[in-house]
């Protein structure tokens, strides 16, 4: 990511995304079973938004029932 910060917003923490991942606050699997995961790696990321602004993520690099994937965790506040 290179470029100017438009604003300042307040984010949440590491653990606060943690504690997301644990009660299964994220979209990227099927909630019909359940899931073993284990987190490997945790960092923050940019991604680019609708609009093309620069959000920034938690992305957790895991283990989840034996296959690696990342999950992102939105790290804005909400109001």
């Amino acid at each position: 990511y290179c470029g100017t910060a438009y604003k300042e917003f307040p984010c949440i923490s590491p653990a606060q995304a943690l504690d997301k991942l644990r009660r299964g606050e994220f979209s990227h699997f099927p909630q019909t079973e359940a899931l073993t995961i284990t987190v490997n790696r945790i960092c923050i990321n940019y991604m680019a938004d609708t609009k093309g602004f620069y959000q920034p993520v938690y992305r957790f690099d895991c283990i989840v029932n034996g296959a690696e994937t990342t999950i992102r965790i939105p790290a804005l506040k909400k109001h």
